[in-house]
């Protein structure tokens, strides 16, 4: 029997299986997939293959094609993920958020946060909410940094107030910049500044800075 006979016979006997573990499912589709493997079984596509598959084993399609996803993925990062330690029980369907969070977050970081956090909290941190914000206030809620009279808190204490009888568009200002910088705090990040002279300067830099930032994190 060749390699490609023995992967899928190897990957119907594992559909079969009622007590599905589902990792080495995603790992034999995501090879069958990445390999082009699906050629010499004699299928055009991935998609027909995985059709064929469907209906031999009375599997939704949409479930078989969600499982080839998460094992392309794998094997895509497979040694960063063995060497964290990620297993099917830290969640499977997180697979999917990794690209964009290694694009946007610390290597080390990620991987950490894969494995200790639910889907829905990995979701926020990719999206720039930090994980120790999520325990920090109230009951784990966020809440949106408004001063009182100009005052800013921190732990319940008055951190920074700002005058309200300055000018109405500076007084604006101060207070944006508070909040980032507070937001900033809780989320256990680090603050950078760096003046510019106007907005269009302003844009020109934040666009090269954000693919700067991605280029260094991908290369840590």
């Amino acid at each position: 029997m060749d390699d490609a006979k023995r992967i899928d016979q190897k990957l119907r006997e594992l559909l079969e299986n009622k007590t599905k573990n589902y990792l080495p499912i995603c790992l034999f589709l995501g090879e069958i997939n990445r390999n082009i493997v699906y050629k010499k079984l004699g299928y055009e596509s991935m998609k027909g293959y995985m059709v064929q598959l469907s209906q031999e084993k009375g599997i939704k399609f949409s479930k078989i094609k969600k499982l080839n996803h998460f094992g392309y993925i794998y094997l895509k990062y497979e040694k960063d993920l063995k060497k964290a330690g990620f297993k099917e029980e830290h969640g499977l369907s997180k697979l999917q958020l990794l690209k964009r969070a290694l694009d946007s977050h610390e290597k080390d970081e990620v991987y950490r946060y894969l494995l200790s956090l639910p889907y829905k909290d990995f979701y926020k941190y990719i999206n720039n909410v930090h994980p120790n914000f999520f325990a920090n206030l109230n009951n784990n809620k966020v809440k949106k940094d408004k001063p009182a009279n100009g005052t800013f808190t921190l732990n319940g204490k008055t951190a920074v107030t700002i005058n309200q009888e300055i000018d109405k568009e500076l007084y604006s200002y101060l207070v944006r910049v508070c909040q980032h910088a507070f937001r900033a705090i809780r989320r256990g990040e680090k603050i950078y500044y760096m003046r510019v002279k106007n907005r269009e300067e302003f844009d020109r830099f934040e666009s090269a800075f954000k693919k700067l930032i991605r280029q260094l994190r991908k290369k840590s």
